[in-house]
């Protein structure tokens, strides 16, 4: 297992693990491609310099008893090395509660997890499907759930087989539904329980359109990653794995986004950057990022949310995925700030996709199952497997099928596009 490492001075060398490909960049120009024949990355570009052994003077620094191997100046200007292990060796799995609900209902009503939570809460869910009149499915089809004055409680929008899920977060007994401008339909609200446990929505709806709708061909896909101390393990493999993953997705139509936070007092909070489809450019930005910082507990997600999902560059008319991968919990004081984030993301058609670490715990499973609940998205989560990392704490699910990280995420991926 990868130990934890700092950076101790300007130029830092990694050690490598069995299986790292070397890579040697400077700080403008050079980027990262996998060698398919190896399953090591290699660095290229016009700007690389290939340095020996001779170049360098190599040196362990011990402090805080962790291992860093520094890289003094020899004139070579602005360039160092950083190692990076074989991808597809992060295992995960994979669980909808949306296309579950008799098992998410259960947990609810046993009260193995309980909402509200961190202003959500998904037991309110509707499940709209979007149908022709000829029965067909209705992708990217923006619905509403309204009240009796014609006030929108919670806007989505439907994905590729005309499923969208819509929060009754006001909890009224007289609600409709309708296309974004259309005609109203109303929802007769049903709830399940028992043994006196809470309650959870078992409402159903179907709004019939008159048009087909419109398939997407482009693709936003954007990363949100927790890059402070603890996610160390997970960070230093997912470097491979995006790789490989755009190596897979490729950048026909599709553009990408990598941000990260942190936490208060950290070199940075958030450090957020804009979708682009030159793979290469993208594939740098994740792979020069350290894991450092943060208290241990919890990071800022809710301002990583905020402003992600409340970024101007999402394309319209495009299929909207945004992978959460973390293993802390929000400030439950940003409660606010988080429902507004989902609620926006389920708005704009962006589904939001949890990807939990290592030392996670029932907070982390509670949040990141809500939002993927609300925005129609999925919930992934790292498992024990790998033998990489820290413990992961397995979720409340049911039979589930463990594969490869990087398949899961292409397959989700792939599952979403139209």
């Amino acid at each position: 297992m990868l130990k934890k490492r700092t950076i101790c001075a300007a130029l830092a060398v990694m050690l490598c693990t069995a299986g790292c490909g070397m890579n040697v960049y400077p700080e403008t120009d050079a980027f990262f491609t996998d060698d398919m024949n190896t399953g090591t990355q290699k660095a290229t570009g016009a700007a690389v310099t290939q340095g020996s052994a001779a170049d360098y003077d190599y040196g362990y620094d011990d402090e805080a008893d962790i291992d860093v191997l520094v890289e003094e100046e020899t004139g070579l200007g602005d360039v160092y090395t950083r190692d990076f292990p074989e991808f597809g060796q992060l295992t995960a799995g994979v669980w909808s509660d949306n296309e579950n609900w008799g098992f998410f209902s259960n947990l609810i009503s046993s009260e193995r997890l309980t909402f509200p939570a961190f202003g959500l809460d998904p037991t309110k869910r509707i499940a709209v499907t979007v149908k022709t009149k000829d029965g067909k499915p209705v992708p990217n089809a923006k619905v509403e759930l309204v009240d009796e004055k014609d006030n929108v409680v919670w806007a989505g929008v439907s994905d590729y087989d005309g499923r969208v899920y819509l929060i009754n977060k006001n909890g009224g007994n007289t609600v409709y539904i309708r296309a974004a401008g259309g005609e109203k339909t109303p929802v007769t609200i049903a709830e399940s329980g028992s043994q006196g446990g809470s309650s959870v929505y078992s409402s159903q709806a179907e709004l019939v359109l008159d048009g087909e709708g419109r398939k997407y061909s482009k693709a936003d896909i954007m990363f949100i990653i927790d890059s402070t101390g603890s996610m160390y393990d997970e960070m230093t493999f997912l470097q491979s794995e995006f790789t490989e993953i755009t190596n897979r997705i490729g950048d026909a139509d599709t553009r990408y986004s990598v941000n990260f936070y942190r936490d208060e007092g950290d070199e940075y909070l958030t450090k957020c950057s804009g979708f682009s489809s030159d793979v290469k450019k993208v594939q740098d930005t994740i792979n020069r990022e350290e894991a450092a910082g943060g208290k241990g507990q919890i990071a800022a997600v809710a301002q990583a949310l905020d402003e992600t999902m409340n970024a101007a560059d999402w394309s319209e008319d495009s299929v909207k995925l945004a992978f959460l991968i973390f293993d802390a919990p929000p400030y439950r004081e940003a409660a606010d700030s988080l429902a507004a984030s989902v609620e926006t993301a389920a708005k704009k058609g962006i589904r939001l996709i949890p990807v939990v670490g290592s030392g996670s715990d029932l907070d982390v499973e509670t949040f990141g199952r809500a939002i993927a609940i609300e925005t129609g998205g999925t919930y992934v989560f790292l498992t024990d497997d790998s033998g990489i990392g820290g413990s992961h704490e397995e979720p409340m699910i049911g039979e589930h099928e463990v594969k490869l990280l990087v398949d899961v995420i292409t397959d989700i991926i792939n599952e979403y596009r139209q």
